[in-house]
C-alpha cells in the first residue's frame, strides 16, 4: 500500500493526540546533531570512568542497545548522576538547525493535543524547539526526567506518558525515527509512523508489524494527510 492510500485510512476523527519523537524527527539526521551529542557522551564516559575512547565508545552502544538509553546503563552499573550527564552531553551547538515554516504550518493543522516524547530533557527539547520555530507548536514535553529517567522503548515510559497527559491509546498516534520505539506504542493501541532515513530504513523487517505509516518526509506527511480534513 503506497503513502497516499495508508494516509487516506488513517480516521482522523478518532485521532486526539499527535506524539513527536524529538531528534532525527523533527529535524533531518543529515545535521548530525546527534552525532555530536554520542561524541560527547563517549568523552563523558571515558572521563568518569578512566577508560579509553574506544572503549567507552563500546560501552556506550551496549547500553543503548540494551536499555533504550546509555545513560540508563550509567546509573544501574556506574551510579553516574543524570543531571550532571545530561547537562554535559547536551551542551552542543544548534546553529545548524534552521527555522521550519513547513512543518510550523503542518502542525497548525493537526487537531487535538500535540506532545514531543523524548529521551532528552525539556531544556535541550525546548531549544530545539526554538531553532525549529516550533516551540508554540506543541503542548507539552514528556522527557526523560518526567519517566523518572526510563528510558524509550520501556513500556513503564509510554504508559507514564500517557497518564501525565490522560491519552487514550486508540486515539493517540506517535512519529519515531527509530521503529524499536514503536513497538511498545503500537501494542498500547497507538497508531504509528516511522519516519525513516538512510542509517535506519534497513530495520524495518525487524518491526513491520509494529509500523502503521511510513515516511521520509515528516512535513510532507503531514501536509498529504491533513488535505483531506
Amino acid at each position: 500500500m503506497n503513502q497516499k492510500n495508508k494516509n487516506s485510512s488513517l480516521n482522523l476523527n478518532k485521532i486526539n493526540s499527535w506524539i513527536f519523537d524529538l531528534d532525527n524527527t523533527l529535524y533531518h539526521p543529515s545535521l548530525k546533531i546527534f552525532e555530536e551529542i554520542d561524541s560527547r557522551m563517549q568523552k563523558f564516559i571515558s572521563l568518569r570512568l578512566g577508560i579509553s575512547l574506544k572503549k567507552a565508545w563500546t560501552l556506550q552502544k551496549e547500553y543503548f542497545r540494551k536499555y533504550g538509553a546509555t545513560l540508563k546503563g550509567l546509573m544501574k552499573f556506574h551510579q553516574i548522576d543524570p543531571k550532571q550527564f545530561l547537562n554535559y552531553v547536551q551542551k552542543i551547538d544548534l546553529e545548524k538547525i534552521k527555522v521550519n515554516p513547513e512543518l510550523k504550518s503542518a502542525l497548525a493543522k493537526l487537531n487535538g493535543t500535540k506532545i514531543v516524547y523524548t529521551n532528552s530533557t525539556k531544556n535541550y527539547a525546548n531549544r530545539i524547539l526554538k531553532r525549529l520555530g516550533l516551540k508554540k507548536s506543541f503542548d507539552g514535553i514528556f522527557d526523560i526526567i518526567d519517566a523518572n529517567y526510563i528510558p524509550k522503548p520501556s513500556y513503564r515510559s509510554y504508559k507514564m506518558l500517557l497518564k501525565n497527559f490522560n491519552l487514550i491509546p486508540e486515539e493517540s498516534i506517535i512519529f519515531e525515527d527509530l521503529p524499536q520505539n514503536l513497538v511498545p506504542a503500537s501494542k498500547l493501541g497507538m497508531k504509528t509512523v516511522w519516519v525513516k532515513n538512510e542509517e535506519t530504513q534497513n530495520l524495518r523487517n525487524n518491526y513491520a508489524l509494529s509500523i502503521n505509516f511510513t515516511t521520509k518526509n515528516l512535513t510532507k506527511w503531514i501536509q498529504k494527510l491533513t488535505r483531506k480534513l
